[in-house]
């Protein structure tokens, strides 16, 4: 029987430090070879600020859970990382989001030429970087196979962004629609996951089960970003009505009634969004149960990957991948039920 933690030890601590190598590799591979001192400038600034551990810690607990040494993945977490980075530099050009998280982007301090080329610069580095696993690893044929795979996961997203950009100040998209952009927009999560499998040299089995993990967890944080953009907790909902697509419990809610449709409509219609649009729309998707809604697809995801861990044999990474689930579904329904602590 697996082991349980009713209290939810502290895991995103534990991912920091497991993912600490692949974020060391990171920072290095960054600025090998770059000598000008104002790209260089911007580099560190990306640097300080890009302290993401999910996806080389999923990698590592991954590649430990079916019996190989997490080391060989943390080459592979890099790669990711830099992947990640490069792709949330080019989304911030696309939504021309000058400040994220409470900071300024690279758009927002150095502009959209800076911002595209040290964007185009991180996307180049990682997949340079695949060649260390071509030198370091044993069966290059294994590795050609994470390179492949990475490439369709890479495509699905690429499709995602593409299509999500038709969902601009759009309330009449199908709910199918919208719950297939988020599928496919963190489907990283499942490269990572496969990568660290592979690396392990895990089973088929082994493989095609973590790779359903990390594509159902990729999901689940999707729905836990537009229910925290939704509640405005990092002051991103007025920036997502009027330059990205909807959030899907707007959506939802917009669907319960011509009304509450209309309401919505005149808000994001809007050339600025005011704290008390910002209130109504919170009230809306209260109101129509569009929180519950998103909650549900989340459950079903976390539900969903832990069955699929339970093929995988138990040992200290899976208890960890099962903690990694259970804590985003916990902090999910903190948010949708308005516990924010």
């Amino acid at each position: 029987m697996r082991r349980k933690n009713s209290n939810l030890i502290d895991i995103v601590a534990i991912g920091k430090i497991r993912a600490e190598k692949a974020l060391e590799r990171f920072r290095e591979i960054a600025v090998i070879g770059v000598s000008d001192p104002d790209l260089l400038l911007i580099l560190n600034e990306v640097l300080k600020y890009w302290k993401d551990s999910s996806r080389p810690a999923i990698a590592a607990y991954c590649c430990e859970a079916v019996g190989g040494k997490a080391e060989v993945a943390d080459n592979a977490g890099g790669i990711f990382i830099l992947a990640a980075v490069a792709t949330s530099i080019h989304d911030d050009i696309i939504d021309k989001s000058l400040k994220n998280h409470f900071r300024w982007t690279v758009l927002g301090k150095h502009g959209v030429e800076k911002a595209l080329l040290v964007g185009d610069l991180f996307l180049v580095k990682a997949w340079s970087t695949v060649q260390e696993l071509l030198r370091n690893h044993n069966k290059p044929i294994r590795v050609a196979e994470i390179v492949e795979g990475y490439g369709l996961i890479s495509v699905q997203i690429c499709e995602a962004e593409f299509l999500e950009m038709s969902c601009r100040k759009r309330l009449d998209t199908d709910l199918s629609v919208r719950e297939k952009i988020l599928w496919n927009l963190n489907a990283d999560f499942e490269a990572c996951a496969k990568t660290g499998a592979i690396l392990g040299d895990g089973s088929s089995e082994e493989v095609l089960a973590l790779s359903g993990v990390g594509r159902r967890l990729g999901f689940l944080l999707g729905l836990k970003d537009e229910v925290a953009d939704c509640l405005n907790i990092q002051g991103n909902l007025p920036h997502r009505l009027l330059f990205e697509s909807v959030p899907l419990p707007v959506v939802y809610a917009a669907k319960s009634s011509e009304d509450i449709q209309t309401k919505l409509q005149s808000i994001i219609q809007k050339r600025s969004i005011v704290s008390s649009d910002i209130a109504t729309v919170v009230e809306c998707c209260l109101d129509t149960g569009a929180f519950s809604y998103v909650n549900k697809l989340a459950k079903r995801s976390k539900n969903e990957a832990l069955k699929m861990l339970k093929s995988i044999p138990y040992n200290t990474a899976t208890t960890n991948l099962e903690l990694i689930v259970e804590n985003s579904s916990r902090i999910m329904d903190n948010l949708c039920s308005g516990n924010l602590d």
